[in-house]
């Protein structure tokens, strides 16, 4: 049994490196349509058994149909609420996915279970930044999460230190995420798209 989790800051903070360019609403509309997205692209994916939101935001997570993992604030105490979820539901992996992925694709998901291997692993692929655009774990919590910048070397080297196999995967999907007002343009977002 694979569970998912989508980690989503409360909207109204999301995505403040691109306030100069979106203005508040904005923000939050752009980040609900991110996080609904990357939901129906796990949705869509067969291997996926369970679907979690991790955020502050409980409406969104029931107009969505997840579960909802209350978001204490910090996103890798957030992804270990996750791993306490995944382990309560009986589930031998948890996929940590985060909403601001644009590209994302359920071939992505289903590439990168298809070369994870069994446990104990961790299945990683990497953002254009060095960070970490899927994280993999079977089983769920056999590294603790270290998301920030260069979390993907991070990752990496505590799947190591464990005695885990590491596989990465790097997949266009994955690679980049929306931070900034170049990754925002890069995608092909303007105002008018927003």
């Amino acid at each position: 049994m694979i569970a998912a989790v989508v980690p989503l800051k409360r909207l109204t903070d999301a995505k403040s490196r691109l306030s100069p360019q979106l203005g508040p609403d904005e923000r939050e509309r752009l980040m609900r349509d991110l996080a609904a997205r990357t939901v129906e692209v796990l949705r869509s994916c067969p291997s996926i058994d369970s679907i979690a939101l991790a955020t502050p935001e409980e409406e969104l997570a029931l107009e969505l149909g997840v579960e909802l993992i209350r978001d204490p604030g910090s996103l890798n105490q957030a992804i270990q609420d996750a791993v306490r979820w995944a382990r309560a539901l009986g589930a031998d992996a948890l996929l940590v996915i985060p909403s601001d992925l644009p590209a994302v694709s359920t071939r992505d998901v289903e590439q990168l279970l298809a070369v994870s291997p069994g446990a104990p692993s961790v299945t990683v692929s990497p953002t254009h930044d060095g960070g970490t655009g899927a994280l993999l774990m079977r089983p769920p919590g056999i590294i603790v999460p270290q998301y920030g910048p260069g979390s993907f070397a991070r990752h990496r080297l505590a799947a190591e230190e464990m005695g885990a196999s590491v596989v990465t995967v790097n997949l266009d999907g994955f690679a980049r995420d929306l931070d900034t007002l170049e990754d925002f343009q890069a995608l092909g977002y303007g105002r008018k798209k927003v």
